[in-house]
C-alpha cells in the first residue's frame, strides 16, 4: 500500500545525532509514512543505528548507494525512490515535532504543492556568534512567518513579491520545515545539484513562484546547527562556494531560466529590482575574487562549465549592458 509520506533521511557518517532524529520520527501522531533512509556510504556506525530501528518498525526502507554520490545527487535519489505523495525531508541532525506531519498535511489544500512551518534552530558548541545571529536574524526579519504574519495561503504572485524584497534569503525555511507533494518535482524539476548550500532556497522559489505556498504558522520542527553541517564550515572556498557562487547560480536562474517567466513578470513592476543588472554585477564579483584568490578559481572555472554565458556575463564593464546580451540569450533559450 502507498504510504501518504515519504519521511526522506539523507544520510552520510550520521550516527551523533541520527537516534533523536529517528525518534522524532518514529513518535509522529500521523502513522501512514514510510522512513526512507539513502545512505551515501557512511564509513560510522549510522547503518547500524538505522538497522536496529528497522528490526522493528516496518516503515524503514534502508538504501545503500553504490558509491557517495555527494548531498545534492543524495537528497534527489531520496525524492526517485519515495513512494509516498507527499515528501518530507528530515536531515539526520535534525527534528520534529510529534505533530508535524499530521498538522502539515492537515493544512494542505487540494492545490497545494509545499507547504511549511515555522522552526527553531539549534546551535550546538562551536558555532558562531555572527552565524548564530544570521539565522536569528532570518526568523526575526525574512521568514514566511515575519514576511505574511496573517496569512496561511500565499499566492504564486505575492511570494514572487516577498522572493524579490529579500534576494539570497532562505524566508521558507531548512527542509525540515517543509513538505512537498511529489508532483512538483515532476513538474518543476529536482534540487539544482551546482548549488551547494543553497539548493533548498532555490527548489522552494521554483515551485513557490508557481504555485504559491501554505504555511502552518506553529513551530514543528527544529533545524540544528552545528560546525560540522554543510552550510557552516569555514574555509575560503566555502565561503566562496555559499557567498558568490551558490548567489549567482540562483541569479542566473531567475534571469534566464523559462521556469521563472513567473517572477521576471512581477519583476517589471519592481523597477528597483533589477534581476538582469544583480546577475552582472555577482557576475563580475565572483570573476574578480577569483582572479585575485588562485585558491577559489577552480570553482569559477567549474561553473562556467554548466553555466557558459558567465564568462561573457562577468567581463561587462558596465552591469546596465548586460539588459541587451540577456534579453538576446533569454531569446535563443527560448527558440
Amino acid at each position: 500500500m502507498t504510504p501518504l509520506v515519504s519521511v526522506c533521511i539523507p544520510t552520510y557518517n550520521a550516527s551523533r545525532h541520527l537516534e533523536d532524529c529517528l525518534n522524532s520520527v518514529i513518535s509522529q501522531t500521523l502513522t501512514d509514512f514510510e522512513v526512507l533512509v539513502v545512505d551515501n556510504q557512511s564509513s560510522d556506525n549510522t547503518l547500524e543505528i538505522v538497522k536496529s530501528y528497522a528490526e522493528r518498525d516496518s516503515r524503514f526502507r534502508i538504501i545503500v548507494n553504490d558509491q557517495n554520490i555527494g548531498a545534492i545527487n543524495n537528497f534527489n535519489r531520496c525524492a526517485e525512490l519515495a513512494q509516498g505523495e507527499w515528501i518530507k525531508y528530515v536531515h539526520a541532525d535534525d527534528l520534529i515535532e510529534p505533530h508535524c506531519l499530521e498538522k502539515l498535511i492537515s493544512a494542505k489544500q487540494s492545490d497545494s504543492a509545499l507547504v511549511c512551518c515555522r522552526r527553531n534552530f539549534l546551535f550546538e558548541p562551536g558555532v558562531s556568534e555572527k552565524t548564530e545571529k544570521y539565522y536569528l536574524d532570518i526568523l526575526s526579519k525574512r521568514s514566511i512567518e515575519t514576511l505574511f504574519p496573517d496569512s496561511i495561503n500565499i499566492s504564486a504572485r505575492s511570494f514572487c513579491k516577498a522572493t524579490l524584497e529579500n534576494i539570497g534569503f532562505n524566508i521558507v525555511g531548512e527542509p525540515v520545515a517543509v513538505i512537498l507533494n511529489r508532483n512538483a518535482f515532476y513538474r518543476y524539476g529536482v534540487f539544482n545539484r551546482h548549488i551547494v548550500n543553497k539548493c533548498d532556497v532555490e527548489l522552494w522559489t521554483r515551485v513557490a513562484t508557481h504555485t504559491g505556498i501554505t504555511h502552518v504558522p506553529e513551530v514543528l520542527a527544529t533545524h540544528r546547527v552545528h560546525s560540522g553541517s554543510v552550510t557552516t564550515g569555514n574555509t575560503a572556498d566555502r565561503h566562496y562556494r555559499k557567498s558568490k557562487i551558490d548567489q549567482l547560480i540562483i541569479l542566473y536562474e531567475f534571469v534566464l531560466n523559462p521556469i521563472y517567466a513567473p517572477l521576471r513578470d512581477v519583476a517589471k513592476n519592481y523597477p528597483t529590482v533589477n534581476l538582469q543588472n544583480l546577475l552582472a554585477k555577482s557576475a563580475h564579483i565572483a570573476r574578480r575574487i577569483a582572479e585575485k584568490d588562485t585558491s577559489v578559481m577552480p570553482q569559477w572555472e567549474e561553473i562556467q562549465k554548466y553555466y557558459p554565458a558567465l564568462s561573457n556575463i562577468s567581463k561587462l564593464s558596465f552591469p546596465q549592458k548586460i539588459t541587451h546580451y540577456t534579453n538576446r540569450l533569454g531569446k535563443s533559450l527560448e527558440n
